[in-house]
């Protein structure tokens, strides 16, 4: 497969002007630090994309409350890419600095989208009974991946422009692949019984996920040079959707003090802390680049 066809930029779609005010189109204008945090939440009353200044604790709402929007990832600068539902589901890239949206549309369920660092898209798709993954083209449709089977694939997380992890149950079991696009090889990563989702690829070569195999759902990291995994959340809660930060710590997903939070753990010196401390849901991160 040809990786190179795939979109870098989106130009030509029409644009929705996002009302927002005064105050945070200034906020939101300025070049974001790689402290900025993008999440879903429910504190407004239904799903919706939040950012936070880790810097100065600052949280605004960017998405309108016309649908639900969840699933954030961020592109090159500016640019956030979200889901937003209704029916179809389908994928919104926000133009953080001019406060602008674009859809890309289909006939059909598109979520879970993810941008490689070159700006290539990938999302879960479901134009037949299963899920596969979707890629876009430069003329913004989308055709299935090579890698496709009769299973389900899900979650795509891009480690480059070359390379892309996801989820698959084609071994009986939901695992976590490896996909060269340059070699065409397909390499089973975490290879268990238990369920392994959520993957987060890093730029160092480490591969956050949820699984169940200590019997509840727990944060590991696995190094793909040495094939080690870890189990770094050890809590009886509830631990989930893993994100890395680009100084190399770990934020994911907890409901360890009574509803969702987003924390982030240093791995180094196992310090944590809860950022969004809020009685609403918080979930999803992803941090900008």
């Amino acid at each position: 497969m040809r990786i190179t066809v795939l979109v870098s930029r989106y130009v030509g779609m029409v644009a929705i002007v996002v009302a927002v005010s005064a105050a945070a189109g200034v906020w939101l204008g300025r070049e974001h630090p790689r402290s900025t945090l993008a999440f879903m939440s429910d504190r407004a009353g239904k799903d919706q994309i939040y950012m936070l200044d880790r810097l100065t604790g600052n949280t605004l709402q960017i998405t309108p409350d016309d649908y639900e929007h969840f699933q954030p990832a961020w592109g090159e600068s500016q640019f956030l890419i979200y889901t937003s539902y209704p029916m179809p589901m389908h994928i919104t890239v926000m133009d953080i600095q001019a406060g602008k949206t674009h859809t890309l549309n289909t006939s059909h369920d598109v979520y879970e989208p993810d941008w490689s660092p070159k700006g290539h898209i990938a999302a879960a798709s479901n134009p037949n009974l299963d899920w596969d993954i979707a890629l876009f083209d430069s003329s913004r449709a989308t055709y299935p991946a090579t890698f496709n089977s009769e299973a389900n694939e899900l979650e795509p997380c891009w480690w480059d422009d070359h390379r892309m992890s996801f989820v698959s149950n084609r071994g009986g079991d939901y695992d976590i692949y490896l996909y060269d696009f340059a070699s065409e090889s397909l390499t089973n990563l975490t290879d268990s019984p238990a369920t392994d989702y959520n993957p987060a690829c890093s730029a160092d070569g480490r591969l956050a996920f949820t699984s169940t195999r200590d019997f509840n759902a727990e944060v590991y990291v696995l190094d793909l040079e040495t094939g080690e995994a870890e189990n770094v959340t050890r809590n009886s809660a509830s631990d989930f959707n893993p994100a890395w930060m680009q100084d190399g710590q770990l934020s994911f997903v907890s409901d360890r003090d009574g509803n969702r939070e987003i924390y982030v753990l240093n791995l180094d010196t196992g310090q944590m802390e809860n950022v969004t401390r809020n009685p609403a849901d918080d979930d999803q991160p992803a941090w900008s680049r």
